[in-house]
């Protein structure tokens, strides 16, 4: 029968699988094969998971095979029982199969099955030769089976209490609320991260710690910690559990208050066992708890304070009042409560007629009111408006909470009001301008007399009628952006449009607009007065066509002005072109002349040196040479004419070679040709010596005596 395939669900400890190699290895030198396995089934492949670590073992671990290839495990995997096959060779079954190719023709498996059911893999033996094993040797390897899936259970098990570990782990860290078991000399077994932040020990390897030892890690909390102590002793001498507020510190600052259980187990013998601590943080219930009655405090003081009446009644019973109900009535509290309400009305209809109606709204909007007239004890009548809620509007014996407001001036002003109306009417009537009411839709509630007579209009043919019709077509923009504008801002000024009358003439008229809200800030009405500027507008538009053609003379005169003004610009900026231009070709012409002195300078010291260098030592060889007295003269000519032509000029050089002897000349010469002191003694017939002396005199002449300068280079380089 096949069974289904175990996931790969837990990673095997690697203390089990050195057990398991060592079972292996002991299999494989028991029954005396080649090859001793723990195979794992993957989904898709099977692994060598262990392997015998005995001579010749083909099979290496963590090798893995593709499912479906013909492995004798993959039949004990398919079959869920053992499979024992003595020798391949004679079992046409397994001809040209994997463990046959590999020579290992002998082969006993059984199964191992996980503890859920599932086949996880397969412990087996193998051998390159024909193997018939007795029952005990079949047995001890189901024995080796039952002892690894023994170690499959305890997998589970621990793998289990890993999870569970690790639930509760997540459990405990995500309350809220302090959480912390000590064992009985108070060390510390457990802390959920909440105590930890709490008293700044995260991080701290906590576990078999005693509250003094772990004071030390945290500066802030180290008296906090110590005072545990106290209390935790306190507890275990009660032997019951202890409850109380401790007011914990905060570093910002703050104060935390918090409800600390202390519980302590004890052993069967008395002995102490372990303290479970739980604290929860009350500061926002406490906060809570002040506002409310705080709140309740402002209430009683709003119900004794408040300008209405406030009350309880129950059947029309009064069960309590404020300060306020007795002044309105001048009774005091202890001649109303407990009395029937109707001591209050002047009549039993009265009475009669506000419970009915006051009633009848709670069925309908759950509240009621009503105006009525109460006597006061003093016998005075007044004007009350009575609002009323029942506490439970299924349960009106529960109680109906009052409001009420003595209204007795406020009718007087709704009378006083009223006469005011009608007397606005009248000024309405008779005012000297045109006037008119709108709403909001710019529909014309009234207009007075005068406004019917200025368009020819009845008020029937007006009122009712949008405006709109009565404005010219094209002033319809006009109207309908600076009506928006008077109900956004609340009045108008001074807008002007065309209206029509009612013989289809046309009239400008100016408006000025009002809006009127009630306390609300809802719009009421708005009111509207308007004058005829029809002549005023001829007298504008005349006075604007003289601006006009004043205007157009100054424009023209000033547009002469600025022509004239352009051209003195003009040619003020040719003047100051020309300026320009006569500066640069100054400074032009002043650096050409530098330019050309500097080059004839330069010019007048190469003619000098080279005079020097190229004819006056020969002219010295010269006149060594000559031996006769009038050769002599001739050289001494030829020398005074030349320094005649180069007289002009010879005091302006300054290279340092013009200093040097007509010799030393000579010597530099030969030393920049590069020519050793031998050749240029024998050229000029001096002694090595004296060359040597020539080479220090120029190298003294230029500077460069006591420095590390090769002559030659500097010769070369600088002439």
């Amino acid at each position: 029968m096949q069974r289904q395939l175990s996931d790969i669900k837990y990673t095997v400890p690697v203390s089990f699988q050195e057990k398991w190699q060592r079972i292996v290895d002991l299999m494989a030198e028991i029954l005396e094969v080649q090859a001793g396995l723990i195979m794992r089934a993957l989904p898709e492949e099977i692994e060598v998971f262990i392997a015998s670590r005995t001579e010749g073992n083909p099979y290496i671990p963590h090798e893995r095979y593709n499912m479906g290839m013909g492995l004798y495990c993959e039949t004990v995997l398919s079959e869920g029982t053992q499979l024992y096959v003595p020798n391949a060779l004679d079992d046409d079954k397994w001809h040209g199969k994997p463990g046959v190719k590999a020579e290992m023709v002998s082969y006993l498996g059984v199964p191992l099955v996980w503890p859920d059911g599932s086949i996880w893999g397969t412990i087996c033996v193998l051998d390159a030769k024909t193997r018939h094993y007795s029952d005990k040797y079949q047995k001890m390897l189901w024995q080796f089976k039952e002892t690894i899936e023994t170690d499959f259970q305890l997998i589970t098990k621990k793998e289990e209490l890993r999870e569970k570990q690790r639930l509760f782990d997540t459990i405990i860290n995500t309350i809220p609320d302090i959480i912390c078991l000590k064992d009985g000399q108070g060390r510390w077994l457990l802390a959920n991260n909440y105590d930890l932040d709490l008293f700044e020990l995260s991080g701290v390897a906590y576990k078999g710690k005693t509250d003094a030892e772990l004071a030390p890690y945290s500066d802030f909390y180290r008296d906090a910690l110590l005072t545990c102590i106290e209390t935790d002793n306190d507890t275990w001498e009660k032997k019951q559990t202890c409850r109380g507020e401790e007011i914990i510190p905060r570093p910002d600052g703050s104060n935390r208050i918090f409800d600390i259980v202390k519980i302590p187990l004890f052993t069967p013998e008395g002995n102490r066992h372990a303290l479970v601590v739980a604290g929860r943080d009350i500061t926002e219930l406490r906060k809570a708890e002040k506002k409310l009655l705080e709140q309740k405090n402002l209430l009683n003081s709003i119900f004794r304070s408040a300008p209405i009446g406030i009350g309880l009644v129950a059947d029309r019973i009064f069960k309590w009042t404020n300060q306020k109900v007795c002044e309105i009535t001048g009774y005091s509290s202890d001649e109303l409560v407990g009395q029937c309400s109707r001591m209050l009305y002047a009549s039993d209809k009265e009475y009669e007629r506000v419970g009915q109606e006051k009633y009848a709204q709670f069925s309908g909007k759950g509240t009621g009111s009503v105006e009525s007239c109460w006597l006061r004890k003093d016998g005075t009548r007044i004007d009350i408006l009575l609002s009323s809620t029942p506490i439970d509007p299924d349960d009106l014996s529960a109680g109906v909470t009052f409001t009420v407001l003595d209204i007795t001036e406020s009718k007087k002003a709704q009378k006083l009001n009223e006469e005011n109306e009608r007397r606005f009417r009248l000024l309405f009537e008779k005012a000297p301008m045109p006037y008119q009411s709108l709403n909001r839709k710019a529909i014309i509630i009234d207009v007075n007399q005068i406004w019917l007579e200025s368009t020819g209009y009845s008020r029937n043919e007006v009122c009712g009628k949008s405006f709109v019709d009565f404005i010219k077509p094209s002033a319809k923009t006009v109207f309908e952006e600076n009506f928006k504008r008077l109900i956004d801002q609340g009045y108008t000024r001074n807008v002007e449009f065309e209206m029509i009358k009612k013989d289809h003439s046309h009239f400008w008229a100016s408006f000025d607009g009002q809006v009127l809200h009630n306390k609300k800030g809802e719009l009421i009405q708005i009111y509207c007065v308007f004058r005829d500027i029809t002549r005023e507008r001829k007298i504008n538009e005349m006075l604007t066509d003289s601006k006009f053609l004043l205007e157009q003379e100054v424009k023209d005169r000033t547009r002469e002005l600025r022509r004239q003004g352009k051209e003195q610009q003009k040619t003020l900026l040719t003047l100051q072109q020309k300026s320009q231009e006569l500066h640069e070709a100054n400074i032009a012409l002043k650096v050409l002349l530098e330019q050309s002195s500097k080059a004839q300078r330069g010019l007048e010291k190469r003619i000098e040196s080279n005079i020097k260098e190229l004819i006056f030592p020969y002219l010295d060889e010269l006149d060594m040479e000559l031996a006769d007295q009038k050769g002599q003269v001739y050289v001494d000519i030829i020398r005074k004419n030349i320094e005649k032509i180069t007289s002009p000029f010879s005091n302006k050089l300054t290279s340092k070679l013009v200093g040097l002897t007509p010799r030393e000349l000579q010597v530099a010469e030969f030393v920049k040709q590069g020519r050793a002191n031998k050749d240029i003694a024998d050229l000029l017939h001096l002694s090595p010596g004296t060359v040597d002396v020539y080479r220090n005199n120029i190298r003294k002449k230029l500077g460069l005596k006591n420095k590390k300068i090769n002559l030659r280079v500097y010769l070369l380089t600088h002439f």
